[in-house]
């Protein structure tokens, strides 16, 4: 799950990313929730990002539910 902020001149940069797994015990499943939480990130001293594990044509993003793990998501026009 990605966020976005909108500015008022109509560019957009990404907040937070956040990866759940979602189980499917059955068919269909017409939708699901998450409660999602915006904190800071001032207190946690491991970043994984710090090694650029990414590719050159991708962003590396610490994800908010999990300090340890990032995702790798590619760079605007790619």
């Amino acid at each position: 799950i990605e966020a976005y902020e909108m500015s008022m001149k109509g560019t957009s940069f990404l907040m937070a990313v956040w990866q759940y797994p979602i189980m499917f015990d059955y068919l269909p499943v017409f939708r699901f929730a998450k409660v999602l939480h915006l904190s800071k990130m001032d207190g946690w001293n491991l970043n994984p990002c710090s090694s650029q594990p990414c590719p050159p044509n991708a962003q590396c993003h610490r994800l908010m539910n999990d300090r340890h793990r990032f995702v790798c998501l590619c760079r605007p026009d790619f």
